[in-house]
């Protein structure tokens, strides 16, 4: 077997795990190599690379699979894609939930709920960095800064939403931010025709509430949805039936299995990159509404937030 090279670009969690479902699945192919001998450059959130090496990159023609902090916006996303197709490069955003084994079910789920009419989705964890909190007026920032919690825990909730339904109408957003203009927390609100959408989100406090997707023949949970692993269904009585459960292993070979159909042209890359540019399309819908200059609604001019 012809091994292909990888690059994994910082060790966080996110990277280690990768690093780990590699070197148990040597039936991929792949073995870990410095960047400039690499064919395939994986970037977790916190990569050190800009979008201009980035470019570069796909202009070299390496496979780049990328985190939420890949692109800071649906242009930045939409060149990238072009760079790559251009250049025979193939671009993936390596989310959990775009490779999730338990979103296929999810989706045909969601089908016999009958009329949907509340999704309530939530992804609050306390981040380390959050520490020595304190409050102060801070008015809202021209422009969110990657890295926010819209960029880690927003995107939790935005992915499964737009992959579902697609973008809600009437957005309006509730930001939380820190003196030097990152969002620490948000709440965001609208509707998908008759469903109201509510999304949850944070960096500065833990939560352990459950995301619901509401509809008048049932309802369908998903108990930690940063860690998606199983979905149960409720029905009118409230009689509980789990529906689909993976353990943590499963998932994330799943994740590097397809990233590897990707690569190899068993898939169609630019399909899956469809949601992602949905995804950033609603996250710059949501720091328009902060931004009076970006052509949205701005209903409230600066705000009393909490600030590290």
């Amino acid at each position: 077997m012809t091994m292909i090279p990888m690059a994994v670009m910082v060790a966080n969690k996110k990277s280690r795990c990768l690093r780990e479902t590699a070197a148990e699945q040597k039936g991929l192919g792949l073995a870990e190599v410095p960047m400039e001998e690499a064919d395939i450059i994986y970037l977790p959130d916190y990569s050190s690379l800009d979008f201009q090496q980035v470019l570069a990159l796909l202009r070299a023609g390496k496979h780049v699979l990328f985190g939420a902090m890949g692109a800071a916006d649906a242009g930045s996303l939409r060149t990238l894609a072009q760079t790559a197709d251009e250049h025979g490069a193939v671009l993936l955003e390596h989310i959990h939930l775009g490779f999730n084994p338990c979103m296929a079910p999810l989706k045909t789920a969601v089908k016999c709920l009958g009329p949907i009419r509340r999704i309530r989705l939530h992804s609050c964890e306390y981040a380390f960095t959050c520490k020595g909190i304190r409050s102060a007026f801070v008015h809202a920032p021209a422009r969110l800064l990657p890295g926010g919690a819209l960029f880690q825990r927003g995107l939790d909730c935005i992915y499964p939403l737009v992959h579902l339904f697609g973008i809600p109408e009437h957005l309006d957003a509730r930001m939380v931010f820190t003196e030097n203009g990152m969002d620490a927390a948000g709440a965001v609100s609208g509707y998908l025709g008759a469903a109201r959408v509510e999304l949850v989100y944070s960096k500065i406090s833990g939560s352990h509430v459950p995301s619901l997707i509401e509809g008048e023949k049932g309802s369908l949970l998903i108990r930690d949805i940063q860690n998606f692993r199983e979905v149960t269904y409720f029905n009118r009585f409230a009689a509980e039936e789990p529906l689909v459960s993976f353990s943590d292993k499963a998932c994330r070979s799943r994740e590097l299995e397809q990233c590897m159909e990707y690569i190899e042209g068993k898939r169609d890359w630019r399909r899956h990159l469809a949601t992602s540019f949905l995804v950033f399309q609603m996250m710059d819908e949501i720091r328009g509404c902060r931004n009076p200059d970006a052509g949205y609604r701005n209903p409230f001019q600066g705000s009393c937030a909490s600030a590290i």
